[in-house]
């Protein structure tokens, strides 16, 4: 996942790829299986979280731990712990 939020963040901030354009992209490539991931439903729903919102990629995959894995989810990031709030009342 390190690698994924590296790829991320070039191709959003150096390159100014959209979001969305960079999540379908990136599920593509593991629809394909072009690569080995140790919890892909956790990656795919960090994409999902990613496109969907205004989260950066960080938090979508701290969101992503938590709604997939169960994870807690401890932080300072106002943003972040409000999605969590929404998506667990959602969900």
């Amino acid at each position: 996942m390190e690698a994924a939020c590296e790829i991320v963040y070039v191709l959003q901030k150096v390159y100014s790829v959209d979001r969305m354009e960079i999540a379908d992209c990136l599920s593509d490539i593991v629809a394909e299986n072009l690569v080995h991931l140790e919890r892909p439903a956790v990656f795919l729903k960090t994409l999902s979280f990613f496109a969907a919102t205004k989260l950066d990629f960080v938090d979508a995959l701290l969101a992503a731990y938590h709604s997939v894995e169960g994870w807690s989810v401890l932080s300072f990031d106002k943003k972040l712990l409000s999605f969590l709030r929404t998506a667990s009342k959602a969900g």
